[in-house]
């Protein structure tokens, strides 16, 4: 889950697009997601998430789950069984996809009125040159930029190469890495199957290993 949008080729295709004469960026974006995912998913087999910690139900407890479930109401739209003929069906698949699409729609044009607003009115206001501040300081603020931004993860690397002349390299890939493993709309999506506690575990611990990745990475090659 955390992996799979940093290694899409297409994603990693837009960022050889983004970042031509630094092709480094393509190797840095590709070995550092593939640690963070990896130290990720290790703090959580280490310390399981009591998500994670339930006992396997027995068979009668199973089909006593599936008869409960069954009886429960089901909202009106969304009714299935041997009734619903094919006409109901292509019905209810257009309710599913309104439905879908009109609760994701408000996260994503947040992502796009926050971009347009950096881009046209914070960034030439308050980055119109070099950002001088400290390294640490700038990395933290990509990742939450990162997070705000819910950019896809294939054009991402657009915007990344528009804040590298304003932000180190460092805080850049911190950039590239964490928006594509956590961001607004993906919390809005967990949030469909996952607990709340889990899913703010799951975000604590990406952005800090993910800003400990970026002051490594600014160690080790000073960038």
């Amino acid at each position: 889950m955390l992996a799979s949008p940093i290694m899409n080729p297409i994603a990693l295709l837009a960022t050889y697009y983004a970042f031509p004469d630094t092709p480094q960026i393509i190797l840095a974006r590709i070995i550092g997601g593939m640690l963070i995912a990896c130290m990720v998913a290790l703090t959580f087999k280490w310390k399981p998430h009591k998500l994670c910690m339930a006992e396997l139900v027995t068979k009668d407890e199973e089909n006593k789950l599936s008869t409960i479930t069954n009886n429960l109401p089901q909202p009106k739209d969304y009714q299935y069984g041997s009734q619903n003929q094919e006409g109901n069906k292509k019905k209810i698949f257009l309710l599913h996809v309104e439905r879908e699409f009109s609760q994701l729609l408000i996260y994503f044009s947040a992502a796009a009125f926050t971009l347009a607003l950096f881009q046209v009115w914070i960034k030439p206001t308050f980055f119109s040159g070099s950002l001088d501040v400290a390294t640490p300081i700038a990395n933290a603020l990509l990742l939450v930029l990162a997070f705000l931004f819910s950019l896809c993860s294939t054009s991402d690397a657009i915007i990344g190469r528009s804040l590298s002349n304003l932000f180190p390299i460092s805080a850049v890939l911190g950039f590239l890495w964490l928006g594509p493993m956590i961001d607004i709309k993906n919390v809005y999506m967990l949030r469909q199957y996952i607990s709340t506690s889990f899913i703010l575990r799951l975000v604590i611990t990406i952005s800090i290993v993910t800003y400990i990745m970026t002051l490594l990475f600014q160690f080790l090659f000073n960038v």
